[in-house]
């Protein structure tokens, strides 16, 4: 009888295992969306983020400002989007923090990712919204101190 209850345990163990594991490889293949270079253009300025894939468990990226004017680039932002620990983080590096901020995936479906941190100043959150292949708005905080920037994928 014990015998048959610790095949069960480790059964259902591996079968909780497994469950996590493919709930994880769907959450990173919503975020296979992300890699590209995205534009947002102003009269005088384009917000761009760009994202690679690292790894199955790793993508990197930058966000950076380009004076349309005189062409002058700036890079804003680091950043990172890690799998730790069966969970999903983050990343992001600027200048005037001495370290990286995390934020952790706290919601995801085919069109959204959202990314949590509620002890930061500012932003507390900050939301993916995938609009068809190519258009992608990501907003920055939320309610009444917030921001969206509308981002257009660039074909190479």
């Amino acid at each position: 009888m014990k015998f048959k209850l610790v095949i069960i345990i480790i059964f259902l163990s591996f079968a909780g295992i497994l469950s996590q594991q493919s709930d994880e490889n769907e959450i990173l293949t919503k975020i296979d969306k992300l890699p590209g270079e995205w534009h947002s253009e102003k009269n005088t300025s384009i917000t761009v983020e760009h994202w690679e894939k690292i790894s199955e468990k790793t993508y990197e990226g930058y966000g950076k400002f380009i004076n349309k004017t005189d062409r002058t680039e700036v890079i804003t932002e680091s950043l990172r989007l890690v799998e730790m620990s069966g969970e999903i983080f983050y990343l992001a590096k600027v200048s005037h923090n001495k370290f990286p901020v995390p934020f952790k995936l706290i919601e995801s479906n085919d069109t959204t990712l959202i990314f949590e941190n509620s002890e930061h100043d500012f932003p507390k959150r900050i939301k993916y919204l995938f609009v068809g292949l190519d258009r992608m708005n990501v907003t920055v905080g939320s309610g009444e101190k917030s921001f969206t920037i509308h981002f257009n994928r660039i074909k190479n």
